[in-house]
């Protein structure tokens, strides 16, 4: 019978597995351990403030926060048991409980994390595997033409503020290029910024070379009293898709989706019900069948009010020209004849963080979020890849769009401005039923991750202070337990584990030792092999799922980036942690898009 400890016999009788343990893992461990259980408390004790004026939300907060703590108790008494850890002097109490109490929680838990894994898994395969049976999906337009009049119009929102020209306008052909019917769809650009900056003009020309020629002369001699060259609102046609292309004034991406909002209100108000509305960032490239997919999906369940789809990285990074040396055509001497904008760029080789990002991005979404999809709703449709049927949109756009420039709380900043997307699936999940957030794995399309590691810790922070933000609000509102419990349960296990990647390894290199001559080891030795059996299992059945969607995917990478990120991901989390709680009271967006300017 395989045993995996006749394989790590040489640790017996070495020192340097304990020395790593003792003097790097625990102490990081405890530390983000620590951190991540007072920020909770914090963040559970600045709601209950709130909670004054709404009594009936106290006993819920109270309730999640003591049982929080009691889980955060078991976990160091369950550290200090099996990874032989005298945390806090729970040695000795550890000793006096029954070895069966130990065993039942990590059993417990190694299958309800197993079926998790399966369930989750299981239902992105059937998604992707049904993707691929649908072919390209050129012929998608055929199968709609009977009865036009009933497809759901689909309004396409791109906000877009200091973004990469090439990057942008590569955002746009991909969203025109999508093969769904063109007449029952309607791309809005919206640049938050009122003045006519070059990347305005820049994606204005280049857009409106696919113009007719009287529409290109008409918008070329415009000039209002300004000295503008374009009206703060042009339309015109690309693809046959109509596009409606705004400047507003500079205030965020909040208040520019609020303004696009009123727009399309305004223009498809009336026939909500067969409207959605698709949010995406300017760097999205969308998949050729994505919008359709998004449709079919809420055809086939009438009852769904928003879903989000599978966001992947692109296959390789950017790389930007620098110089100043153009020629008269306005193409880069130094990027190659196939460029036409000062700002210009090209696709480059591949870097490591974008491996990582795309191995992370696929996890995260197949594990998660599919599994939230299974017990309820998802409780995160992120920004750059949304689709909400406009009448649910209507419903909670008084409080979403609502003006909240005069927050003073650094956690209601992180709340309503960093984690917008989770605040709009909250007011969403409030006036929804079970299973109407959902996620659908067959929708896709691909981002500009970060490509450095600075860009990168920008990004985590910003997603690590809004998520948490949120999720605490959450988790204290009693409705969101009696309509989604097992939503919530899940969401409860996961911040109840949070900062314990440490154990995993402390955990399994303690099983690993193998000390001959110990009396205590005759006892102990069926718990060790059980033990490690599991954690063999949990992890092989992890990497067999990935390899079955890397292979559908056709981005076999991913396997070896997971196994990477399992050493990465504990530390790197830490430095995110640090970073955020660092720069709590900072209030800037970060990323990209923030670099050369400003934010309030």
């Amino acid at each position: 019978m395989f045993n995996p400890l006749n394989y790590i016999q040489f640790f017996s009788k070495s020192e340097i597995v304990q020395n790593i343990i003792y003097s790097v893992l625990v102490p990081l461990g405890l530390v983000d351990f620590t951190l991540q259980t007072f920020l909770v408390i914090f963040l559970f004790q600045q709601r209950l403030s709130l909670a004054r004026g709404h009594l009936s939300r106290i006993p819920c907060n109270g309730t999640v926060l003591l049982t929080f703590f009691l889980f955060r108790a078991l976990i160091l008494l369950v550290a200090s048991k099996y990874c032989e850890l005298d945390i806090l002097g729970l040695k000795s109490l550890t000793n006096q409980i029954p070895p069966l109490f130990f065993q039942l929680i990590f059993y417990s838990n190694f299958f309800v994390v197993t079926i998790i894994s399966i369930l989750s898994f299981t239902s992105c395969l059937l998604g992707l595997i049904n993707l691929r049976g649908q072919g390209s999906f050129e012929t998608s337009v055929s199968r709609t033409e009977a009865g036009t009049s009933n497809i759901p119009i689909v309004a396409i929102v791109m906000p877009i503020y200091n973004e990469d020209t090439e990057v942008f306008l590569e955002a746009v052909q991909s969203a025109v290029s999508c093969n769904y019917v063109e007449e029952k769809t309607h791309l809005f650009i919206s640049f938050d910024e009122a003045e006519e900056t070059e990347l305005y003009l820049l994606a204005m020309k280049h857009l409106l070379l696919q113009q007719t020629a009287t529409v290109k002369g008409a918008l070329n001699n415009l000039c209002d009293s300004s000295g503008q060259i374009y009206p703060t609102r042009v339309d015109c046609v690309i693809n046959k898709i109509r596009v409606t292309i705004s400047r507003f004034p500079h205030s965020g991406k909040h208040a520019t989706q609020a303004r696009t909002f009123t727009i399309i209100n305004d223009l498809y108000g009336k026939f909500a019900d067969n409207v959605f509305v698709l949010f995406v960032d300017s760097d999205i490239i969308l998949e050729k069948g994505t919008i359709f997919n998004f449709v079919t999906a809420s055809l086939n369940d009438p009852n769904l009010k928003a879903v989000t789809g599978l966001i992947t990285c692109a296959d390789s990074t950017r790389e930007y020209c620098k110089c100043e040396n153009t020629r008269e055509d306005n193409k880069c001497k130094n990027m190659g004849e196939g460029k036409k904008f000062q700002n210009c760029s090209r696709r480059g080789k591949p870097n490591c963080y974008q491996h990582l990002q795309d191995c992370e991005y696929i996890q995260g979404q197949m594990f998660s979020r599919a599994m939230e999809g299974i017990l309820g709703a998802v409780t995160c449709l992120p920004g750059a890849l949304s689709f909400i049927k406009l009448n649910a949109l209507q419903e909670v756009a008084p409080k979403y769009f609502k003006n909240k420039e005069h927050l003073n709380r650094s956690q209601d900043f992180h709340r309503y401005f960093l984690g917008e997307d989770r605040y709009l699936t909250w007011l969403l999940m409030r006036g929804a039923g079970k299973h109407q957030i959902s996620f659908a794995c067959i929708a896709q399309c691909s981002t500009e991750a970060p490509d450095s590691f600075r860009k990168l810790l920008q990004q985590r922070r910003r997603w690590f202070l809004g998520g948490i933000s949120n999720d605490i609000a959450m988790l204290e509102c009693a409705s969101m337990w009696w309509k989604y419990p097992g939503v919530m349960i899940l969401k409860f296990h996961n911040y109840s584990f949070r900062g314990t990647d440490w154990l995993y390894w402390i955990f399994l290199l303690n099983l690993m030792v193998v000390r001959q001559g110990e009396t205590e080891m005759a006892g102990k030795e069926f718990f060790h092999d059980g033990y490690l059996y599991a954690v063999f299992t949990l992890t092989g059945l992890h990497l067999a799922g990935l390899f079955a969607i890397a292979v559908l995917l056709n981005k076999p990478r991913i396997i070896f980036s997971s196994i990477l990120i399992h050493f990465l991901c504990p530390i790197f989390n830490l430095i995110v942690t640090i970073y955020s709680l660092w720069t709590w009271k900072r209030r800037t967006w970060g990323g990209p898009r923030t670099d050369k300017l400003s934010i309030v």
